[in-house]
C-alpha cells in the first residue's frame, strides 16, 4: 500500500525544488527593490541586509530587471551595497563591493558610471595600489565615453542639428571632451610609469568632472529642444485653428457668390469644381495637418477668384454687346435710308434724342446724306438741302473731328462732300 507514495517521492521533490527556485528568484528582486527604497529613506543597516540577501540569491549584475509590476531597474547590487557600506563608514567593505561591481562591468554602460566613480574615490584606503587607481581612472573614462556617445547621438538627430550647430557652449564642450579623451591614455600611462598615485587620482577627478559637465550640457540641450518642440506644436495648433477659421470664411464667400445665370459651360464647370472643393473642406478631418488646411484654403480661394473673374468677364461682354446695339429709332432711320425713303429720314432724324454721341453722329450722317441725295435728285438742285447737308456734316465734325463715313454705305459724291466740308 505504501509503494505508490514512495515511488512518487522524486517527482514531488522535483516540483518542490522548482517552487523553491521560483520563490528564490522572486525574493532577490523583492529584496533589491526594498533595499533601494531603504537607501533613499536613510535605512542603511537594513539596506545592507537586504542587498546581502539579494546577492546570495543572484550575484550577477544586469542592465535591466523588473522589480515589481512594470517598474524596471538596472540590477547593480554590489554598487548599492558599496554605497550603503560607505554611508555607514565601512570603507573596507565598500571598496570590496565596488571592486566586484567594477569587475562585472555592467555599471560602466549606465548613467550611474560617474556616480560610481565618485563613490569609489570618496572611500579610498591609504594602501591603494596603482592598478586599482588605474582601473578607476579607466572606469571614469568609460563614463566620459558613454556621455560623449549620448551627446553625439543627440546631435545626429535632424531636429537637434539646427540647435547644436549654432550653440557655442555645446560645440566648445564637445571639443574639450574629445581633446581630453584623446590625451587620456598618454596621461594615465605616464602617471603609472612615475608611480604617481596623486596624478592618477587627479586624472580620474578631472575626467569625472568633465563627464558631469557634459551631462549637464546635454540635459540643458534636451530641455531646450523639448521646449522648442512644444512651442512649435503650440504654434502649429494655433496656426491650424487660424487657417480653419479662414477656411470657414472662404467657404462662406463661395456660398454667398452668385450662381451661373449665363449657362456658360466653362463657367458652370468652374462652379462645379469649386463646389467639390467646398465639400472636401466641409468633410475635413479634425486631425488634418496644417499643410492640408492651407492647401484647401489656397485651392478654394484661387477657384473662387477664377469663377468671379469669369462671371465679371461674361457680364462685361454682355454689357458691351448691349452698348453696341443701336437703338430702335436709329435702326428705323437706317431702314428708311437704305430703302431710299430720304424724305422720311429727313423728317424722322432727331440726333438730340440720343444720349450716346456715336448714335447722334449716325443720325446726323443719315440725315446729311439723305438731304444731299434729295438735292442731287431735284431738277433744279435745291441749294437749301445742300446747305442743310453741310450743316449736319459740320455738326458731326464738331462731335468727332476724326470721324469718316463708311465708304460702302454712302455715295462717292457724298463722301467727297463730307471730306471737303471743314470747320
Amino acid at each position: 500500500m505504501s509503494s505508490g507514495p514512495i515511488r512518487s517521492l522524486p517527482a514531488v521533490t522535483f516540483v518542490l525544488g522548482m517552487l523553491v527556485t521560483s520563490v528564490a528568484h522572486a525574493d532577490f528582486k523583492r529584496d533589491y527593490g526594498r533595499a533601494l527604497k531603504d537607501l533613499r529613506n536613510g535605512e542603511t543597516v537594513r539596506a545592507i541586509e537586504l542587498l546581502d540577501s539579494a546577492i546570495a540569491d543572484n550575484a550577477s549584475s544586469a542592465e535591466r530587471v523588473r522589480i515589481y509590476g512594470m517598474r524596471f531597474e538596472p540590477y547593480l547590487p554590489h554598487y548599492y551595497l558599496g554605497k550603503a557600506h560607505a554611508t555607514a563608514g565601512d570603507c573596507t567593505s565598500a571598496s570590496a563591493a565596488f571592486a566586484e561591481a567594477a569587475r562585472q562591468g555592467i555599471i560602466a554602460g549606465t548613467e550611474l558610471a560617474n556616480d560610481f566613480a565618485q563613490a569609489r574615490l570618496q572611500c579610498q584606503g591609504t594602501a591603494e595600489d596603482l592598478d586599482s587607481l588605474a582601473q578607476e581612472a579607466s572606469d571614469a573614462r568609460s563614463g566620459l565615453q558613454q556621455t560623449l556617445n549620448r551627446m553625439r547621438n543627440f546631435a545626429a538627430d535632424q531636429t537637434a542639428q539646427s540647435f547644436t550647430r549654432s550653440d557655442t557652449t555645446w560645440n566648445q564642450t564637445i571639443q574639450a571632451a574629445e581633446q581630453a579623451e584623446s590625451e587620456f591614455d598618454g596621461l594615465l600611462r605616464y602617471a603609472q610609469q612615475q608611480s604617481d598615485s596623486d596624478a592618477i587620482r587627479n586624472l580620474t577627478k578631472q575626467t569625472i568632472t568633465l563627464s558631469g559637465s557634459l551631462d549637464q550640457v546635454l540635459q540643458n540641450a534636451q530641455s531646450q529642444l523639448k521646449a522648442l518642440a512644444e512651442q512649435a506644436r503650440s504654434d502649429e495648433v494655433e496656426k491650424s485653428a487660424s487657417e480653419r477659421r479662414q477656411l470657414i470664411q472662404t467657404i462662406a464667400s463661395v456660398r454667398s457668390s452668385p450662381g451661373n445665370p449665363s449657362g456658360n459651360p466653362a463657367i458652370e464647370q468652374q462652379r462645379s469644381a469649386l463646389n467639390e472643393l467646398v465639400a472636401r473642406a466641409e468633410n475635413l478631418s479634425r486631425t488634418a495637418s496644417l499643410a492640408q488646411i492651407q492647401q484647401l484654403n489656397r485651392d478654394i480661394s484661387s477657384g473662387l477668384r477664377r469663377y468671379r473673374s469669369s462671371l465679371q468677364e461674361f457680364e462685361a461682354e454682355q454689357q458691351a454687346l448691349a452698348n453696341k446695339a443701336p437703338p430702335e429709332a436709329l435702326l428705323l432711320l437706317a431702314r428708311d435710308y437704305f430703302g431710299g425713303d430720304y424724305q422720311q429720314v429727313v423728317r424722322q432724324a432727331q440726333p438730340d434724342r440720343f444720349d450716346d454721341i456715336r448714335f447722334q453722329i449716325q443720325a446726323l450722317l443719315f440725315r446729311a446724306s439723305a438731304q444731299y441725295n434729295l438735292h442731287a435728285l431735284s431738277a433744279a438742285g435745291d441749294d437749301g438741302l445742300l446747305r442743310a447737308a453741310r450743316t449736319d456734316i459740320l455738326s458731326i465734325k464738331q462731335l468727332d473731328t476724326s470721324f469718316a463715313p463708311y465708304l460702302a454705305a454712302f455715295s462717292p459724291r457724298f463722301v467727297a462732300l463730307f471730306e471737303q466740308t471743314s470747320l
